[in-house]
């Protein structure tokens, strides 16, 4: 939520307060546009959550990710420009919201990669790895050894007793 505030925050500032882009005659007010943020804060964290952007990191591919976040500000632009033109809406600036559409993507993706990052050296050194302990084998556990290894990641360590006294380990740091 955060960063959806301040990517809109900072769209209105780059729109209405630096000669970056020509300001309108007969601009809405601050408060007016900071209104409509009741509304797209929920309405973005809703799409975020349609998107599989709150999912575990685990098992989710960074380009995904990316592809994830486009396609949430897509669909967040295209009900907001629809909400204003259902409403006659015709003075909110529309630039600013192509605006917020890029600062949202850029800023949500680097706080996403700068997560990625910390999390990424916290696992090399040996924090938040998930450990694994089957005991038993047969072919439900094969089946979910299999379905974990389509899965695996550098920060997953495997411990697989595949008979009581044969330990396979499989460990990936």
């Amino acid at each position: 939520g955060i960063v959806i505030v301040l990517s809109y925050f900072l769209a209105w500032v780059l729109k209405f307060h630096t000669k970056l882009f020509p300001s309108e005659v007969g601009v809405l007010s601050f408060e007016t546009y900071m209104f409509a943020l009741v509304f797209v804060v929920p309405s973005y964290l809703v799409l975020y959550t349609a998107s599989h952007l709150y999912n575990d990191k685990r098992v989710q591919r960074f380009r995904v990710e990316f592809v994830n976040v486009i396609k949430a500000n897509v669909y967040g632009l295209l009900v907001f420009l629809t909400v204003l033109y259902v409403e006659n809406q015709p003075h909110f600036s529309r630039s600013m919201l192509f605006i917020f559409f890029i600062l949202n993507i850029l800023i949500g993706m680097a706080v996403r990669a700068l997560v990625y990052v910390i999390l990424f050296s916290l696992r090399r050194s040996g924090y938040n790895i998930k450990h694994v302990l089957l005991v038993g084998y047969s072919e439900t556990a094969k089946a979910y050894i299999e379905r974990i290894l389509n899965f695996i990641q550098k920060w997953l360590t495997f411990f697989v007793n595949c008979e009581s006294s044969t330990i396979l380990e499989i460990s990936y740091r």
